[in-house]
């Protein structure tokens, strides 16, 4: 052994008769240690709900679900770990909270980000109408003459594809309407109208109160634009 690591041999078992000849100690500290980690420290399951319910506390018509605890084996999985359902300035909501994780291995995990998915109804929407970000596939299709409904605004029509009926599709999309979801989409979140509802997802750096806020502010603004269901007051 180098005669530099012969003093730190001498401390190591040092350290090891001590803890041999006094185990009543040792354990008394263990059981502290854990006690104070336990007493300071929140799993992301609690962080979630607590951010949740300190959102829907000013807001009545809203509640907090925790969904119970599933194991689920496969090596990508999502992971619900809270929900807020309810009414949102007028709206009904519903929103799901939770992780995308993906496993490498058995014991270690390549991936494992927040998600957010917000779902909520627009009454007067066509069901068999559905608007979806435009990709690669609905260019070529495009190219091809199987455009969708276009409805006169450039940025708009290069940005979406919508299919359904033409005259019912273009009295829904007012201008208003148009800018509502511009705006929506300017906050870099996924989002697509299927069945008469509004799904908005992403997998924001930080799960937040913020987040929350501004998505539900955004998207209940996009749905009072895009519902013409007349008002009775």
């Amino acid at each position: 052994m180098p005669n530099g690591w012969f003093p730190i041999f001498v401390a190591v078992m040092g350290v090891q008769d001590w803890v041999n000849d006094n185990p009543l100690i040792v354990g008394a500290v263990v059981i502290g240690f854990l006690l104070v980690f336990r007493l300071f420290y929140k799993s992301g399951r609690e962080q979630i709900e607590e951010t949740a319910r300190a959102f829907t506390e000013p807001h009545p018509g809203l509640r907090v679900v925790m969904p119970e605890r599933k194991i689920d084996p496969s090596p990508f999985r999502r992971t619900v770990t809270c929900k807020i359902n309810g009414e949102y300035r007028g709206t009904q909501v519903q929103v799901a909270i939770g992780n995308d994780t993906q496993y490498v291995s058995l014991i270690t995990s390549r991936t494992n980000k927040w998600y957010l998915e917000f779902r909520a109804e627009i009454p007067s929407w066509p069901s068999e109408s559905t608007l979806s970000a435009e990709g690669i596939a609905g260019r070529i299709t495009a190219l091809a003459g199987f455009s969708g409904v276009e409805v006169g605004h450039e940025e708009f029509d290069r940005t979406f594809r919508i299919k359904g009926p033409k005259q019912t599709v273009r009295q829904t999309l007012t201008d208003e309407a148009i800018n509502a979801l511009l705006k929506l989409k300017s906050m870099g979140y996924d989002f697509a109208i299927d069945g008469g509802e509004l799904i908005v997802a992403g997998d924001p750096y930080k799960f937040e109160k913020s987040v929350l806020r501004r998505t539900l502010n955004s998207m209940t603004a996009a749905v009072r634009r895009l519902d013409t269901t007349p008002k009775v007051f």
